[in-house]
C-alpha cells in the first residue's frame, strides 16, 4: 500500500510540475502578445500614482508595480510582486533602469525575458487606467 502511495505522489507531483510549466510558458506568450499589441503613450502619462497588475488567466497575479509621475518623470517605481525563477534578481536592473531614465520604458532583461514582459505588461495595465492621486488644476 505505502509503494503504490509514493507512486501516486511521484505522479502527482510530476503532473504538477508539467502544469506549472506549461502555465508560465503560455503566460510569457501572453504577455509577449499582450505588450506588442500597441503602444500607450507612456512618456506623456499625466501626474498622479499608477498601479498595474499581469495576471495573464485572471488566476494569478504574477506581476505587480506601483509608480507616480510628477512632471511627466516617473518616480517612485516599485515592483511588488514578480514570479520568477529563483535565480533570476531582475527587480534592482528594472528599477534601476526606470529611475535612471525616467521613463517606464526599459529593455528585457537577457535570462529573463519573460519576467521582463511580465513587468511590461504590468506597466501597460497601469498606463491604461486614470491616476490616483491627481492634482486638479485650480481655475
Amino acid at each position: 500500500m505505502k509503494r503504490n502511495l509514493k507512486y501516486l505522489l511521484i505522479l502527482l507531483g510530476v503532473t504538477l510540475f508539467f502544469l506549472g510549466y506549461q502555465y508560465f510558458k503560455h503566460a510569457g506568450l501572453k504577455a509577449y502578445q499582450y505588450v506588442g499589441k500597441s503602444e500607450v503613450a507612456r512618456d506623456s502619462l499625466p501626474d498622479g500614482q499608477y498601479s498595474g497588475a499581469f495576471s495573464p488567466f485572471n488566476l494569478l497575479p504574477l506581476a505587480k508595480v506601483h509608480f507616480q509621475v510628477e512632471n511627466g518623470k516617473v518616480k517612485d517605481f516599485a515592483i511588488p510582486r514578480l514570479m520568477v525563477s529563483p535565480w533570476n534578481r531582475i527587480r534592482p536592473s528594472v528599477t534601476d533602469s526606470i529611475r535612471k531614465n525616467q521613463s517606464v520604458h526599459f529593455d528585457a532583461i537577457t535570462g529573463a525575458t519573460r519576467s521582463s514582459y511580465f513587468i511590461k505588461a504590468a506597466v501597460k495595465k497601469a498606463c491604461e487606467q486614470q491616476p490616483t492621486g491627481r492634482k486638479e488644476a485650480r481655475p
